[in-house]
């Protein structure tokens, strides 16, 4: 990011994005809040320099676009996105009613649900939460949990149960070969000042301030892409097991002092 161009970035318009794209705003940066498809087209046209894209999909962009490091969307749970039972695990859904059947949370549903419970579901979009079958499994979003005998998974918690990381939701893309250290330091230092604020306007950390999103791409994050990566390609979403290499910037490049608590 020389001083002279405006880096145009593309985030989700979702309120636990918000603050982070907010802290993202500078004199030299243009940030934009989008659905998540209007981000990845903007990114193939070329009409933003950077945007976040669903962990599935910037998978399937890797040979296209590079994957930024040092920031990643991940949280360890996911108060706002669950899994509704209606009837507990003893109806055995086969059916799992989404607003998107393709959507990563809708994959990440059949995956626990299979894994962790044996149910095996098939995503299908659902018209309205009033026309939701009878014995399906919900994927709901932003709603409170049932209050009959159901059950409530935590989208985001069963798959830290399942392999014992947080859930990497989404990764900042960008054309390759435009990476360079000034990039790095503005993204890093957006997400230092949201990861120290007492509050977050938008997320519902839940009782245990698990649910707050994690805005970096460590280790933790490296191994959770291993595993999702495993079962997209034993789902079948693709052809192999990939791997996802973040672009590096040179050694020497001044990147700045990461001021995030290495705890998080």
């Amino acid at each position: 990011m020389n001083d002279s161009a405006i880096l145009r970035i593309s985030i989700w318009d979702d309120p636990r994005l918000r603050a982070f794209g907010e802290a993202l705003r500078s004199d030299s940066t243009e940030v934009s809040f989008d659905s998540r498809e209007a981000g990845e087209k903007r990114l193939s046209a070329g009409l933003v320099d950077i945007a976040l894209l669903a962990t599935d999909i910037a998978v399937g962009l890797s040979e296209d676009f590079d994957i930024l490091p040092a920031v990643a969307y991940s949280s360890w749970s996911t108060p706002h996105a669950t899994i509704n039972l209606k009837d507990g695990f003893e109806s055995r859904p086969e059916v799992l009613e989404c607003a998107d059947p393709k959507a990563l949370e809708s994959l990440v549903s059949k995956v626990v649900l299979q894994e962790h419970y044996g149910i095996s579901v098939r995503p299908e979009a659902a018209s309205s939460p009033a026309n939701v079958s009878a014995g399906s499994a919900v994927l709901a979003f932003d709603v409170p949990g049932p209050t009959n005998d159901g059950r409530n998974l935590d989208l985001g918690q069963e798959w830290y149960e399942l392999t014992n990381y947080p859930m990497v939701w989404g990764l900042f893309a960008m054309r390759k070969g435009e990476l360079d250290a000034g990039v790095i330091r503005h993204l890093r230092n957006a997400a230092a000042s949201v990861e120290s604020a007492d509050h977050l306007d938008g997320t519902d950390p839940g009782d245990d301030g698990m649910g707050l999103p994690r805005f970096r791409f460590d280790d933790i994050v490296t191994a959770s892409l291993t595993e999702l990566c495993r079962y997209l390609y034993f789902y079948g979403v693709t052809g192999d097991i990939r791997e996802i290499e973040p672009a590096k910037v040179p050694e020497s490049a001044d990147i700045g002092e990461d001021k995030r608590d290495p705890m998080l």
